[in-house]
Order: C-alpha cells, then structure tokens, then sequence
C-alpha cells in the first residue's frame, strides 16, 4: 500500500507543479504583451531590441505618474547599503526628511519586493523585477485559495490567472501606486491560510496565517489589511457557528426525536486566535514603529460631499461597469476622471466571467447535491458572494450606512477612496467563476451519466492534447522571433517548408498570445476527433451498453472542450485588455542635466530643489538631492514647537528651483508659480528635446530652466534664541551663524559649531523635520530636541525643523534618529517566531 499512496503523493504534486506553471506563462506572456506595439514580427525575425530592453534595459522604466516618487521610499536604503554600508533610518531626500521604518509605506520587511529591488543593478530594474514577482504571487495565492476551497484544476488555474491580469492590480501599476498594487497578491494567501485553519487540525496552518497576513502587513501599503480582515472576518462567522444534532435527545422533548441546535465551536475560535496572535506578532517590527507614531503622521481622509454623501461614490450599476468596461471606455463614461477610475475603481476581468458565473449559478441551483471540496455548495459559494457584492457597495459608497461610519471612525477615513475595495471584489468574482468553472466541468459528466471512473483517463488524455498543441506553439514562437539562418535550422533546410511556415508566423505578441489558445484547443479537439474515430470502430463490436456509454463519453468530451474555450475567451479577454496598462518607457526627459551645476554652486550636503511633478523622481534620490515639493501622500508632523504662531515662523524655502515645459499643464503652473512668488532669479537654462532655440522662453521644444535663492536658510546654521523667538520670520542667510557639517550619514549628522562671541542663549536649526526619534548630543552630553516651526507650504507641509539649545564654546554635535518602537517591535516578532517554531514541532495544535 505504501508505493501506491507515494505514487499518488507524486503525481498530484507534479500536477500542482503542472498548474503554476502555466500561471508562471500566461503571466509571462501578459507583461510581454505590455510591450507589443513594439514588438512586431519582420523577415528577419523578431524586433526583439526593444522588448529586451523594456524588459532588462534599466533606461527602460514603468512610466506611472507616481511610480518613482513611491517606490522610490526603499531608495535611501539602497544608497545607504551601497555608499554608507549600513541601512539608515530616516530618508532626508524627500520633502523635509521622513522616516524608513516608521512608514507605513516601506516594504524593506517583504523579501519578495525589497531584495529584487535592493540587489537589482539599479533601481528601475529592480522594481520591473518586483512587479513581475507580486504578478506570480498574486497568481500562485488566488490558486492556492481555491486550492483551498477544493476547486478542481480548471477552476483553480482559470482564478490564478484572471486575478493577476485583472484590472484592479494592472489599473494601480499604471497609476504609480506601485505599494497599492503589490499588497494587492497577498490577501488570497491571507484567506487560503485561515481557511486551511477553520478547516482542519493541521498545525502548520495558523502558522501559514501568521506568515501571510505579516507579507501582506509588510508589502508596504497597510489600505488592503482592513478589506482583507472584514473578509476574515465573514468567513470565521461562517464557521464558528454550527447547526448540531445532539447525541441524546433533551429532557423535555420526551420522544426519540433528534433536535438541532446552533453551537459555537470554541475550538475553531482557539485555533483562529492562535493564528491572529502569530500575525499580529510576526508583523510587530512594522506595527509597533508605525503606531506609536501614527499622531505624527499628516494624512488626507475621506471628504464629504455638500449633500452629505462620500466624495467619489458611484451607483452600482455605474460600479458595475467597471468590472466589464476596458480601460479607454472611461473616458467617455460621464461622471468619471479617468486618471483616478483606473488608479482606484477600475477592475476588469470582462464579462464572459460573469456569463460563466451565471452557468454555474444554474447548475448549483438544480443539482443541489453537489459539493465544493469537502464543504456543501452553499457554504463556499455564499462566503465569495456575499464578498463580493459585499466588496461591491463599500466601492460605490452609496450605502447610508457608510457615510455614518466614515463619520465617526477617523481610522476609517483615512483609508479614503472608497472604490479600492473594488479590488477585493473582483477577488472573490473570479473566485465564484473558478466554482462556476469547476461545477460546469462536472456537470458535463453528470449531465450525460458518464461514470466516474472516466475522469482520470479523460483528464489525462485532455493534458496530453494539450501539451502537445502548447509545445507546437513553443515551437512556432521561437521559430517566429528567429532569423532567417536560424529558421531554415529549425526545418532541417527545407526551404519549402520555409516558405510555408513563414507565412504563418506570429505577427506580434498579440498574435502569439492568440496562437496559444487556437494551438492548444485546436490539439485537444484533433485529439478529441481521433478518439471518436477510433471509439466509432471499436464499438461496432461492443454490447448496446458500452456503446452507449461510449457516445456519453464523446458527448462529455464536447461538453468539456466548450467549456475550455469560453475560458479560453476570458483569459484572452483580460490578458489584451489589461496589458496596455503595463508601460515602460524612456522616460520623456530628465532634469538631471541641472544637478551638476547646483552641487558646485550649493555647499550644503543636500541641496534642496523645487521640481515640476513628474514621472521622474530616482534621479533626485541618487545625485543626494532634496526634493523639496515631494512626499508620498503623507507628511511627517514634528513634536510640540518653541515658536508661538503670533511671533511667525521660519520662512522654509528651498534654495534652488526648475521649471520645464516637458510636463506641461498643472506641473509647469506650479512649479513657475513658487517661482514667481518668492522670487527666485534665473540662474541657466537647459535645451532638454527638440533642441528650443532659446531654452529660457520654453518655448519650441522641451526645455528646462534652473533659479536660485542666495538667501534662504542653509542646512543647518546658529541663531540667537532671542532672534528665533521673536522674530523668526526674517531670518535669512545672511543675518544667522554658519555651522559646518563634517559628516552626514542620511539618519546621522556630525556638526562642528561653536556659540558666537556675543553673549547670549544660541540655538543650532538642522533642517531635519523634528519626527519623534531624533536624538542629539554634544561632545558626549545629550540634549534635548525642540522644534523650529516653519512656514508651511500647502504641498510639503513641513512642520519644524530639529532646534538644540547650545552649550558654550566650540562642540562637535552629532544627531541621530531612533524610530520609536523599532526595538520593541524586533523583540515581539523574535519572539513569535520562536514561539511558532515550537507550535510546528508540536504533534497538534
């Protein structure tokens, strides 16, 4: 008995290993189709130079709008690995300086993100990387959660692929929201594993919930953590209360008669408590740094509209559309932006998903039987529905009761826009279309009274057809993107066949993605009309019964390869969709050019400078610039300041500025208009494109022109206390005390100063955003940090800088910052790891 349960261990593992293989390709070939209006076929095969280098080519990057400037928070890390040899705490190129592990933006604690990223080359490349991996995550996970709810290996595969091509995910990554949409391949995994927990006594599974909820916690966006516990959440209620036979009848019923009650299963409870505490525990190194500081953290919340309605809410028929509409009918639909619907609302997966849901809605309504896995047809398919629709109107916003609770929850309000729960939904869609899948394949048998025990070599027929379509279309894409010489190769110097070929290869991606389904269908039916060729002979000779469970069997065959083309349309649907929203591109130009020139003018060790809003943010980060008008859709708040708001506070301006025409619009208004009202003087003008004929009016072609402020506050400067108090506003550069810095190590600044000779109470300004954390000694003697109050610009929102009291005479200062409730948090997470090791070597749990 033993050799048979091993065999059948092995080939169930290699037929896993079979499906996620085929998600690893069709993921393959969607980001490819990302870049196939390039990527056309010629005589000489495949332009492949362009496709090779969108896809390895580090010039080449995603060209979201905000792309750079978020993905850009694990940079410093980078810079700091890499010029610093350390991992520094606090990024001072952004803004006015903002915190790494006290963000909850960072996923330097995701080792699926942050190692592509930090070991990658550069960093455009290393976040190309990252975005495929999280597309073969989010693939993989969805898999393993109808794995989990026991969908069969059509249903399964079919979810897998349509979650990671869906628009949901595709319509982040085109936006920039880069944090958005990678958190966005773990909630499947987070729902699989609690799953798995409710549904047996396996001791790996709380732990297997511990470590997925912690990936999702550290994926470096936390918005999705509360969609994917409100899921949690309705899948335990779903468990914990069960409706029971007990063993003996009561007393008072008197009669041999069975009642059934509803019962709590405390031991489910126990089981999901344990898993929530591994959780919570393993992601402390995150949570705890994050929040304790969460009152310092300058957020936008969910607004309402003068009605009293939630901004940005749509009907549901309007919501709806979003799910069946391709990207470009939003711009024609009314009501909506179309930047922000696809960053936000836009999930498509088409509507032949929807149609197949329908069948299978069908087949669960009459053939009440059936089961799902292990569980009845209602449980599985209720959970996914009531998620989805559930998902559904949180989208729209036009719930009376939403309103209520973003009201008076101000937590609540800060996960803002209301239709990235549509996210979720199209989740738990494609999930009921993987049921619908599976309850369509086995109704094909069931319908036609086929017997049982022609699943298995039916099934096994079905992956060698197709297999064989699939590896004659291996063969064709490579014959197609090859060279003339390497083709006649490829048929044995046939030049016949050659010729015959050529005119059949694949024009384009799109062509090729295309062929794979034609090439593999058509293998299954050829295979299909041999078998009832030879099945047409073989039952002339057979009794009436085998015949007629022979054409049974042709006739669930028929059934089935219908079914596997309406799939077939689907994936083909989302995949040509959706992929347009996958683009990498040169970007348009870069105001490099300029950085240079202010490094040689600027003695501070990070000159700050005003920059129009552009895709491009990585250059800034690497040249250890300031990006004065950046942040990542927060702001850093500093503790209590010195200044009263009556006496004013210190005018915070960078001292350098640019302004481009190669954005145009909003971005050079902008950017012309700090400009204009503080008064900056053109310093030089640069020919970017089109080579203008004078760069300076901005005029013929794209151009860029630097200005500059002599007077503006340097880096970190001495200034009376009486000056600082009274009369900060008029502080300039040339009426304060210089201080040198002799070392600065992004969280850690070294600073020689000494007090001026004129008697009197001085205070040492670094221009550091004072966030809790930052530490400050002299000469060995720690002092206490205050906060200089600054003039708060609308887009940057700087709060105060860093203020010591000074000691007499002359110091070498030194500033540092510790995030507050790293080390606590390190503490909780080894611990739980500890502990979770122990539960894993127990017998159960």
């Amino acid at each position: 008995m033993v050799i048979p349960i091993r065999l059948t261990v092995i080939t169930h593992r290699l037929q896993s290993l079979m499906e996620l293989g085929i998600i690893t390709l069709l993921a393959t070939l969607f980001l490819c189709l990302s870049v196939r209006d390039a990527a056309s076929y010629t005589p000489d095969g495949l332009e492949t130079a362009r496709l090779t280098a969108a896809l390895f080519d580090p010039n080449f990057r995603q060209s979201g709008l905000e792309h750079e400037r978020l993905s850009g928070v694990l940079l410093p890390v980078k810079i700091g690995l890499t010029r610093y040899a350390h991992i520094p705490t606090w990024n001072p190129y952004m803004g006015g300086g903002e915190p790494i592990i006290n963000n909850a933006f960072s996923y330097l604690f995701n080792p699926f993100y942050s190692l592509p990223v930090l070991l990658a080359d550069s960093f455009a490349q290393g976040t190309k990387i990252a975005t495929f991996i999280a597309l073969l995550i989010a693939g993989y996970n969805t898999w393993a959660l109808a794995y989990a709810f026991g969908i069969g290996a059509v249903g399964r595969v079919a979810a897998g692929a349509l979650y990671l091509m869906n628009g949901s995910i595709a319509g982040k990554f085109s936006a920039g929201h880069f944090q958005l949409a990678l958190s966005l391949a773990w909630p499947p995994l987070v729902l699989a594993a609690l799953w798995w927990t409710l549904r047996s006594k396996n001791r790996l599974a709380p732990v297997a919930f511990g470590v997925a909820f912690a990936l999702l916690f550290f994926a470096g966006n936390i918005y999705y953590m509360l969609h994917t516990l409100i899921c949690a959440g309705i899948i335990i209620l779903f468990h914990i209360v069960e409706r029971r036979t007990p063993a003996q009848p009561t007393d008072s019923q008197h009669s041999t008669l069975r009642t059934r009650r509803f019962v709590v299963r405390w031991d489910q409870l126990r089981r999901v408590g344990v898993a929530g505490a591994f959780a919570f525990g393993l992601a402390g190194a995150q949570f705890f740094p994050v929040w304790l500081t969460r009152d310092y953290v300058d957020h936008d919340v969910q607004k309402f509209n003068a009605d009293g309605t939630l901004e940005g809410h749509y009907d549901f028929a309007q919501a709806s559309a979003f799910f069946t509409s391709p990207s470009e009918a939003l711009r024609t639909m009314p009501g909506v932006i179309y930047e922000q619907a696809v960053a936000v609302d836009y999930a498509y997966v088409g509507s032949m998903v929807f149609l197949l849901i329908a069948g299978g809605g069908v087949i669960a309504l009459v053939r009440p039987p059936m089961v799902i896995g292990d569980d009845p047809r209602w449980r599985v398919i209720g959970i996914a529905l009531v998620l989805a629709l559930g998902m559904m109107i949180w989208g729209t916003g036009e719930s009376g009761i939403l309103p209520f609770l973003y009201a008076r929850i101000g937590l609540l309000a800060e996960f803002r826009f209301l239709g990235r729960a549509q996210a979720m939904a199209v989740l738990w869609w494609v999930v009921l279309a993987g049921i619908a899948i599976d309850l369509l394949w086995k109704a094909a048998r069931d319908l036609l009274k086929t017997p049982a025990a022609y699943d298995r070599p039916e099934r096994a027929r079905l992956i060698r057809g197709a297999g064989i379509g699939f590896m004659a279309w291996v063969y064709m894409a490579i014959y197609s993107s090859s060279n003339t010489s390497t083709r006649l190769g490829l048929v044995f110097n046939n030049v016949q066949l050659l010729n015959t070929l050529d005119e059949r290869r694949f024009a384009s991606f799109t062509g090729a993605a295309l062929a794979l389904w034609v090439f593999v269908l058509a293998a299954v039916v050829i295979d299909s009309l041999l078998m009832v060729m030879w099945q047409i002979m073989r039952t002339r000779l057979t009794s009436p019964s085998v015949q007629s469970q022979t054409w049974r069997r042709i006739g669930t065959r028929a059934l089935r390869i219908g079914l596997l083309s309406l799939v077939f349309y689907a994936l083909h649907d989302v995949m040509t969709v959706n992929s347009r929203l996958y683009q990498v591109d040169v970007p348009t130009t870069r105001f490099a050019l300029a950085f240079p020139d202010i490094r040689e003018a600027d003695g501070d060790p990070f000159p700050a400078v005003n920059l129009p809003f552009s895709p491009g943010a990585f250059e800034v980060y690497e040249a250890e610039l300031r990006n004065w008008g950046l942040n990542e859709g927060w702001i850093p708040n500093s503790v209590d300041g010195l200044l009263s708001w009556e006496a004013g506070t210190l005018y915070n301006l960078p001292r350098w500025a640019i302004v481009s025409n190669a954005y145009g619009g909003a971005s050079q208004a902008y950017a012309q208009q700090v400009v204009d009202e503080f008064e900056f003087q053109l310093v030089k003008c640069y020919a970017l494109e089109n080579a203008p004929s004078d760069p300076c009016k901005l005029e013929g072609g794209m151009a860029a022109v630097l200005y500059g402020r002599a007077d503006v506050l340097p880096y970190t400067f001495i200034v009376p206390e009486e000056a600082l108090l009274t009369l900060p506003g008029e502080l300039r550069a040339n009426n304060v005390y210089p201080a040198a810095v002799i070392a600065h190590r992004q969280d850690r600044i070294t600073i020689q100063a000494a007090t001026p000779p004129v008697a009197g109470d001085y205070y040492l300004v670094v221009q550091e955003a004072n966030f809790p954390g930052w530490q400050a000694e002299a000469d060995g003697i720690r002092l206490e940090t205050k906060t200089a109050q600054t003039y708060r610009d609308p887009l940057t929102g700087d709060r105060g800088f860093i203020a010591v009291l000074m000691p007499e005479r002359a110091h070498t200062y030194t500033f540092w910052f510790e995030p507050p409730g790293f080390g606590l948090g390190v503490v909780v997470s080894l611990m739980t790891l500890a502990v979770m090791g122990w539960c894993v070597l127990r017998r159960k749990l």
